[in-house]
């Protein structure tokens, strides 16, 4: 493991902090920053965690359109691509919760809610959740950095008329190195 200095370990915990704020979810242990836990966990509930927790408990919402909270989950619906459309709770160390959190930043009344938002710690917090959901749910590793470098790559490849995939990387690099401390 790289040594961590104490000004990185601040900005780590201050992340996990913006985090929480956001989504309480991630007030967990398996969703503070950064996220270094190697492969994720299969959405499956036979699949379990060091702890023994399921990777997936199927629950439906009850009538009153209301889930209870359950800690180092987060309840939502994902279409898999060999398990169907399930909902449930989905244990923080599937890529499935950080997809159901990246699609609950895409709604338009918490985009509403942080555009108009004036206080800035609040928007910073906003902005770096958003980031941070983003790159897991696209990441193949529960791990932050390996998420970053997961970023620089789709934007390599994507490239543009204005810039290029060349241009793409460094786009991707400054919002890794952003989100990482480094500007």
């Amino acid at each position: 493991m790289a040594y961590r200095t104490s000004q990185q370990a601040e900005d780590d915990e201050s992340k996990s902090r913006m985090l929480a704020s956001i989504f309480p979810e991630l007030e967990s242990k398996f969703g503070q920053y950064p996220m270094k836990h190697g492969n994720w966990m299969y959405p499956i509930p036979t699949e379990t965690d060091q702890y023994g927790r399921p990777a997936f408990i199927e629950c439906q919402k009850s009538i009153n359109d209301t889930t209870p909270h359950k800690e180092h989950y987060v309840y939502g619906s994902v279409t898999h691509e060999r398990l169907g459309k399930r909902s449930g709770y989905y244990h923080l160390l599937t890529k499935e919760a950080h997809k159901i959190l990246h699609k609950r930043t895409q709604k338009p009344h918490m985009k509403l809610h942080y555009f108009f938002c004036t206080d800035p710690i609040q928007r910073t917090a906003w902005a770096t959740t958003r980031q941070i959901v983003q790159l897991r749910s696209v990441s193949g590793l529960a791990d932050d950095d390996h998420a970053g470098n997961t970023r620089d790559m789709m934007v390599a490849f994507q490239g543009d008329a204005t810039g290029g995939a060349a241009g793409q990387v460094a786009v991707g690099t400054m919002a890794k190195m952003a989100i990482m401390g480094g500007l």
